[in-house]
């Protein structure tokens, strides 16, 4: 009998489940049953299974000699290091998505945010459909990579955006004339793609710190007292600050403001390297036909990478276009008890669904960057509706995004009662309050400030028009992929 391993894995070690005989007969009284008694324990430090991340970890995980191993591919690092002790030791590893290992750990009745629970759920997947690779994800080497690269260059831009923020904060004092917007200047914008002719007052530093062809920024390579590779040079930094008024009232530009330069041009200049790295990947033609696809709505290159990371090879992944929506976090799970009914749409990757948030409010939301296809005038058209509407009914809009608002309070408040710690008596007062509260809730009135309902009502308009993307990218890419 093959001997299967499910993994969960955690912040530094791995808790493991060994399948020997293959799925027990009664899953859910098997594993209380071990559970209680004295071979595994919740506690990492006394469960016999639970390995952490280090050499005799990994020894001891070895020592279950395991045919195959199971897991999610989450926790980036720790799952690169489990796969590759499977490559060097010739171990068969099955990755198992989040989606398909949640079901299977709820088929069973198992408790929810129990790694134990996850990693029994994990091995009997495994051994369910073990000889059915189609029902576990595939990772070739260059969407592995996309997907390093991918989280790297988020991490560059986490670390790197707060430093900008500080150096404009040390420039309002040692230099600032740098940060004097200029009048009739055309810069592109380096998220959105626009060109500015004159910045607008919330965003009139921003043009000073536009990344050049070569991933820099020329403000930001003069404060680090650093070259560039141009064949023309320009004194126009050296020249102002010479003007600066500074140099009689701050002090000019401190030590401390020019390390912070040379870091942030450390930081771009990676951030260019790993681009160009990730574009090569992208355009391999290997994803022509995905590439065709995302040409037609006009995304960029980082929800291109997030894409093929996730759903590549779509042939093989998706069984229906709700479970594709929901795996690039434009889904919705329906929750319902009795006659109420709710749904959440935090559901697979957030990091997915920002992008998508990202390319609505700066490709749709702007006229000059939408794309010039059949598809985007839909999606486009979807967007212009749900701005009429709210432009026709401003006041019927507010009522809704207010209901909406309370609503999202009450399940907040509910959120915090684990009724499972509380007697049967305390759990009906618990609901009765719970009930009185959310009356109360519901029936207070709250104003909204105009330019907040403006901007909740924006949010909402690109949070629809990204979720009625994921349906057109589904059919676009089934058309593409497997209909032909």
């Amino acid at each position: 009998m093959t001997r299967i391993l499910g993994l969960d894995i955690c912040a530094n070690r791995a808790v493991c489940w060994l399948l020997t005989d293959g799925i027990p007969r009664d899953p859910k009284t098997y594993w209380r049953d071990k559970c209680k008694s004295d071979e595994r324990s919740k506690d990492p430090d006394k469960d016999p299974f639970t390995f952490y991340f280090n050499s005799s970890g990994i020894a001891g995980l070895l020592s279950l000699k395991p045919d195959v191993i199971a897991l999610e591919p989450t926790g980036v690092h720790y799952s690169k290091l489990i796969e590759n002790v499977c490559k060097a030791e010739g171990i068969k590893i099955l990755w198992v998505g989040h989606l398909q290992s949640s079901h299977h750990r709820k088929s069973y009745k198992l408790p929810d945010k129990n790694d134990l629970a996850d990693a029994f759920a994990i091995a009997c997947y495994a051994a369910t459909f073990i000889n059915q690779p189609h029902y576990f994800l595939e990772f070739t080497p260059e969407v592995a990579e996309i997907r390093r690269l991918y989280l790297q260059l988020k991490s560059i831009t986490r670390y790197r955006n707060p430093l900008i923020a500080r150096i404009i904060q040390q420039l309002t004092h040692e230099f600032p004339e740098a940060l004097q917007p200029k009048k009739n200047i055309k810069v592109t914008n380096p998220i959105t793609g626009e060109v500015e002719s004159k910045p607008s007052t919330n965003r009139k530093y921003k043009y000073k710190f536009t990344i050049l062809d070569d991933g820099r920024r020329a403000l930001i390579v003069w404060l680090a007292e650093r070259e560039r590779d141009i064949t023309r040079k320009t004194y126009y930094w050296d020249d102002l600050y010479k003007k600066s008024i500074s140099h009689r009232y701050g002090g000019g530009i401190s030590t401390f403001t020019k390390k912070l330069a040379i870091f942030t041009d450390e930081f771009d200049l990676l951030d260019f390297e790993l681009t160009q790295e990730l574009a090569a990947l992208v355009l391999n033609p290997r994803f022509k036909v995905y590439n065709k696809v995302f040409d037609e709505f006009n995304f960029g290159l980082m929800l291109r990478a997030i894409l093929l990371a996730l759903i590549y090879p779509f042939e093989h992944r998706f069984e229906s276009i709700g479970q594709f929506k929901k795996r690039i976090g434009l889904g919705l799970d329906e929750n319902s008890s009795g006659n109420n009914q709710s749904f959440s749409s935090k559901t697979g990757s957030i990091a997915c669904q920002s992008e998508f948030y990202l390319w609505a409010s700066t490709t749709i939301a702007i006229n000059k960057n939408r794309p010039d296809s059949l598809i985007g005038e839909k999606i486009c058209t979807f967007y212009d509706d749900w701005i009429k509407k709210f432009s026709e009914n401003p006041d019927d809009w507010e009522k809704y995004l207010e209901v909406k608002a309370k609503l999202k309070a009450i399940a907040n408040l509910k959120r915090h009662f684990d009724k499972s710690k509380f007697s049967k008596d305390s759990v009906k007062l618990i609901d009765a309050e719970l009930d009185r509260m959310t009356t109360a809730i519901l029936n207070e009135s709250v104003k909204t400030k105009k330019t907040d309902r403006n901007r909740k009502f924006s949010n909402l308009a690109l949070c629809k028009t990204a979720s009625y993307t994921g349906r057109w990218l589904y059919r676009r890419l089934k058309a593409e992929l497997i209909d032909k």
